[in-house]
């Protein structure tokens, strides 16, 4: 039976695709949400802030991805979800994965996108402990 779900999300359209999904699919089942977004780009922000003359990219990063989870908790919420989130930091399979084994994850709920490389997905459909569901974008 699947009582916790492991929703991983980027701002990418297949990650809000995703949501949507494991929200509905939550909903129907009765199980608790738990959000996450995992931040792999410290090298990338750290060259950001050395050549641009505004400081402060780390926190404002860290302020899109806190906003992100908000975002997707109070969907959730509406949908009378039990959700809580949290935010990563490291290599992203590495991250979710071990994230799922913490929380004792029943299914892990992804979005394909540029975020989500076939790399990535692959080590977490290889190595996850549980099933795991990989939504593609909406076509609309």
């Amino acid at each position: 039976m699947i009582t916790r779900i492991l929703l991983a999300v980027d701002d990418s359209p297949a990650a809000m695709a995703a949501a949507r999904h494991a929200i509905e699919l939550a909903a129907c089942l009765g199980a608790r949400l738990h959000v996450v977004t995992v931040l792999s780009d410290h090298p990338l922000s750290d060259l950001v802030t050395r050549v641009a003359s505004r400081p402060g990219v780390h926190e404002r990063r860290d302020q899109a991805a806190g906003a992100l989870l908000d975002h997707v908790v109070r969907l959730a919420r509406v949908s009378e979800v039990d959700a809580d989130a949290r935010l990563l930091e490291g290599d992203v399979a590495h991250r979710i994965l071990a994230e799922a084994r913490s929380t004792h994850a029943d299914l892990i709920v992804v979005g394909t996108s540029e975020g989500l490389d076939r790399s990535t997905s692959a080590h977490i459909l290889e190595f996850a402990g549980q099933p795991v569901l990989i939504v593609p974008p909406e076509v609309r």
